[in-house]
């Protein structure tokens, strides 16, 4: 039995957004599907800011845990280190395991 199936990808245009009346105005409640993607994404520059300043200040993240790290191992206290890394790598290495697995478990569809 198969749960889902593949559809093709949703385009994504960079424009403001559309009148939320217009769009949905040929649905009526008999048809409404509320875990469903529009048919066409927006993505504001808005969003688009969001994403990089995320992006950005995840990386500055992780380089001033490393830093952390570095300045702790070279002035010979390798416990603080130590733990700095492992709260560095190990929610990394289990977020690309359980990624991998959904993407595992997707390919198999």
């Amino acid at each position: 039995m198969k749960c889902s199936t593949r559809n093709a990808p949703k385009l994504i245009y960079f424009t403001p957004l559309p009148d939320v009346d217009s769009q949905w105005a040929e649905v009526d409640a008999a048809h409404d599907h509320a875990d469903r993607l529009p048919r066409r994404i927006f993505v504001s520059l808005a969003d688009l800011f969001c994403y990089v300043f995320a992006i950005a200040t995840f990386v500055g993240d992780v380089v001033s845990d490393l830093t952390v790290a570095y300045y702790h191992w070279t002035n010979d206290r390798i416990w603080p280190a130590s733990l700095v890394l492992t709260f560095v790598a190990l929610p990394s290495l289990l977020l690309n395991a359980m990624a991998f697995a959904w993407w595992f478990d997707d390919s198999r569809l």
